[in-house]
């Protein structure tokens, strides 16, 4: 009896031997694999570190570089090629390699600055920015500039924002260029109707040249409503080729100049039709005019 009672001792107490150098020998694995684990993310962290900064100093050098042989930067620029810089640095590590963003933040500082000046409410964070610059960049490919021409520029943002008005609506207009003798000028006439609120005014005027026949027509129908357009003059005007389609199918870029009795404003259009372009600028510079008025 005592024997058996040995031996069902001796038995439980190798199970609970056993259990134990089991259950140690399971800690033990946990913690060295554990331990494997913390040390290969330490040394993949170093690495990464590493990576990261040697991808900020290739970045540095080549601006570096860029700046002591330019004195402007474009992003078509070959320091700009991020896809060319990114592959180079899988030639320098065996494992691993960095990769370069590019991304153009001048444009949108350009329009807060610009919403600043104009006395606009926008922050940095306002989605709007972002459509306005995609805006502004896609009006650029086109042929538009806004250099001299900041009365148009701060009316595409009002646009942008929702605050600019209506001032009236064109509903047509023409243009005829008339000449009758060789040794006489050509004689310009142009028609135009519009509707201002309810009230629908056709007129017609004629002028030293389409343009100037066309300014005057569309000044002598809104008059009547905004007799503050007659303080407006013409100042200067301008017309640029563009390259791009060969000879009179080129487009042009119209820079409109007007002034008052307090200020002066430029304007742009732009058009493969001159009258086209004028008459865009022409439009921008009579409701900058009347922008004008109501914050006056």
């Amino acid at each position: 009896m005592i024997l058996k009672d040995n031996k069902g001792f001796a038995l439980i107490l190798t199970i609970l031997i056993v259990s134990l150098v089991v259950v140690l020998t399971l800690q033990f694995n946990n913690s060295m694999w554990s331990d494997l684990y913390s040390s290969a993310n330490l040394r993949d962290g170093i690495r990464l570190r590493f990576i990261a900064r040697s991808g900020v100093n290739c970045a540095l050098a080549v601006l570096s570089e860029d700046f002591s042989s330019s004195d402007s930067d474009s992003l078509r620029e070959p320091w700009a090629n991020s896809k060319e810089l990114s592959l180079n640095s899988v030639i320098m590590f065996e494992n691993g390699h960095f990769q370069v963003e590019i991304s153009d933040l001048s444009g949108k500082s350009n329009i807060l600055a610009k919403a600043k000046q104009f006395g606009l409410d926008l922050e940095s964070h306002d989605p709007v920015v972002l459509d306005i610059v995609a805006q502004l960049k896609e009006l650029e490919s086109q042929g538009f500039q806004f250099e001299g021409a900041e009365a148009s520029f701060e009316l595409l943002m009002r646009k942008a924002l929702g605050s600019r008005r209506k001032y009236f609506d064109l509903l047509t207009f023409r243009v005829i260029d008339q000449k009758f003798k060789d040794n006489e000028p050509a004689q310009a006439e142009a028609t135009i109707k519009v509707r201002v609120g309810g009230h629908t005014e056709h007129t017609a005027a004629v002028g030293n040249g389409p343009v100037n026949a066309l300014d005057n027509a569309i000044r002598k129908a809104l008059e009547k409503f905004y007799p503050q357009l007659k303080e407006m003059v013409l100042e200067d005007y301008k017309v640029r080729v563009l390259p791009g389609s060969p000879g009179t199918e080129a487009k042009v870029r119209v820079l409109i100049e007007s002034r008052d009795q307090h200020d002066k404003w430029g304007t742009v259009g732009l058009s493969n039709d001159i009258i086209e372009a004028s008459w865009q600028a022409l439009v921008d510079a009579i409701c900058y005019k009347l922008l004008k008025s109501e914050k006056e």
